[in-house]
């Protein structure tokens, strides 16, 4: 009963393990090049906001 009661413990922590694995590795892959795109995109939208208001802005 005793070898038993390891086996469970040792099957949680490697079903734990499994997951967390999976959810840092789908993280990395899928998630943070999302972010990274829209960080970019964000900086390029304000970029040319800018450009746009001192082209049409009055000169002196």
């Amino acid at each position: 009963m005793k070898k038993f009661g390891i086996g469970i413990v040792v099957g949680v922590v490697a079903t734990v393990a499994t997951g967390v694995g999976a959810f840092l590795g789908f993280k990395q892959k899928v998630v943070k090049p999302i972010e990274e795109e829209e960080a970019k995109f964000d900086s390029t939208r304000i970029q040319s906001a800018r450009k746009a208001q001192q082209a049409h802005s009055p000169r002196y």
